[in-house]
């Protein structure tokens, strides 16, 4: 009667070592982000000592437009916010900004999905990247970045010439009131040659004024401020640079100011953003008849400083 129990007290003590000793199932992989969980249909994975990440899911989560070649197998990012290109042949060469990256990592594909090495990650974008074997984990920071701290803004503009010459007018005729019935006479007929003279070259002024207000870009930046929606744009301020080439090589800039819009001809201190760009392509882009991305990867223009603000400025247009 006794072997009984002993034998169930025997069952259950093998049973408890049994499970003791089996290791508990290692989480799935995963990646987290600039401290967020990086949601992606394909983990991570280690292969030959090497820890691949999904390409697109990382670059996209860096900020990244990415762009698939099938001829050629080619891999195309372009990440605003550091103004960098990078080119990645699946099993090739990994070019950034056009210079071949000093590297042995190489991108295969893996049920479709494009795998990059970790470290190419920090050689292509800088950003921080590691692997933690014991929970599983791909630890991924971007490049900080900094505010800068920009001076006043100044805008060069001309002087107003036609505004000394009246007054030198008005001067001369409070000078000749003073003199003599015969100067006042001879006076008057010099005032009134003079002030034909005058609005002569005010109205040549006004014209060159009215033909240089004609151009496209002048005309865009007159939309612009009808479509501005202010309420959208509150406590928002950049400063918009553009250095046209083509026909009309002029600058033009945008402005707003804690929600408030200024644009005109000239050049602005200190912008946030610099666009170099043919007048023509910029209002075939605004008008959708071209692919900013595209024409950006095709070096059709460049940018100098935060490209992202380009697109923040479409949020605020109706």
């Amino acid at each position: 009667m006794r072997k009984k129990p002993l034998f169930i007290i025997v069952y259950f003590l093998f049973t408890l070592l049994f499970i003791a000793a089996i290791p508990a199932q290692a989480a799935a992989p995963s990646i987290v982000l600039n401290g967020q969980i990086l949601q992606c249909d394909t983990p991570p994975m280690v292969e030959d000592g090497n820890t691949l990440v999904p390409m697109r899911a990382v670059f996209e989560g860096l900020g990244a437009q990415l762009n698939w070649d099938n001829p050629t197998k080619t891999v195309t990012a372009a990440t605003y916010n550091t103004n960098t290109t990078v080119q990645l042949v699946i099993g090739g060469d990994v070019k950034v900004n056009g210079q071949k990256l000093n590297t042995t990592a190489q991108a295969k594909i893996y049920n479709s999905i494009t795998m990059i090495p970790l470290p190419l990650v920090s050689e292509t974008l800088g950003a921080a990247a590691n692997w933690n074997p014991d929970n599983q984990v791909v630890t991924i920071t971007s490049a900080e970045t900094t505010t800068p701290v920009y001076p006043p803004i100044v805008i060069e503009t001309p002087g107003d010439t036609a505004v000394e010459e009246q007054e030198g007018i008005e001067e001369d005729s409070t000078a000749d009131e003073q003199e003599g019935t015969e100067e006042d006479s001879t006076a008057d007929e010099q005032e009134g040659t003079e002030e034909d003279l005058t609005a002569d070259e005010d109205e040549d002024a006004n014209g060159e004024d009215e033909s240089a207000n004609n151009t496209s870009f002048s005309a865009y930046l007159n939309e612009l401020e009808n479509r501005f929606i202010p309420e959208k744009a509150a406590g928002f301020s950049a400063t918009y640079q553009f250095v046209l080439t083509g026909d009309n090589e002029e600058n033009y800039y945008i402005i707003i100011d804690n929600g408030q819009l200024m644009t005109g001809e000239g050049t602005a201190g200190a912008p946030d953003v610099t666009v170099t760009i043919n007048e023509q392509l910029w209002l075939d882009i605004v008008s959708g008849k071209e692919d900013a991305m595209d024409a950006y990867l095709d070096n059709k223009f460049t940018v100098n400083g935060d490209p992202s603000l380009i697109m923040k400025l479409k949020e605020y247009i109706k």
